[in-house]
């Protein structure tokens, strides 16, 4: 979602649009973060799950590209990414969240919140991705040297965080 709204702000060539995006693009995903923290039963295990399950699908989809390789997956948006990456990580987030299950979550609502919350964080690798080629990037900042920058760290909890937010909204995910 956020991507397509980002491709027809760009569109649009809006420079006041972008401004705007960008303030959608960080805080959204914040007051995400705080809703899901707030939730009066399950709010650190909420969190929990989110950032075990884009964190293993970070690292899977990272090591899986590494050592296996193979087609690109976006050679456009993302010369380095492979379709291997992208599901070893897809396990990987799966994996993560599932071993979680112990903390309280119904096995069902388990697999299927790990599930879209490890296709949700690699949107958001990808759309960091296409953001940085299109401003011409290599890295988001030099904060984290040797790392993309820190936006490489936290980009699939940009989009995870809301999505799982929607989740427990539509009460799937508690």
């Amino acid at each position: 979602p956020f991507g397509a709204l980002f491709l027809w702000i760009l569109a649009q060539n809006q420079r006041r649009c972008v401004h705007v995006m960008g303030f959608a693009y960080i805080t959204i995903p914040v007051l995400a973060l705080i809703i899901l923290r707030q939730e009066p039963e399950h709010g650190f295990s909420l969190l929990l799950i989110l950032m075990v399950v884009v964190w293993c699908a970070d690292t899977f989809a990272y090591l899986g590209g590494r050592i296996i390789g193979g087609p690109k997956l976006w050679p456009s948006i993302s010369p380095s990414k492979t379709w291997a990456g992208a599901i070893t990580g897809f396990a990987g987030g799966l994996l993560g969240g599932n071993i979680l299950c112990a903390i309280g979550f119904e096995v069902q609502s388990c697999l299927l919140v790990s599930a879209v919350l490890a296709l949700a964080s690699i949107m958001g690798d990808l759309m960091e991705s296409f953001f940085k080629r299109f401003y011409g990037q290599k890295d988001s900042s030099n904060f984290i040297p040797g790392h993309g920058g820190l936006l490489d760290r936290v980009d699939g909890i940009v989009v995870a965080a809301p999505v799982l937010w929607v989740l427990v909204f539509l009460g799937v995910a508690i």
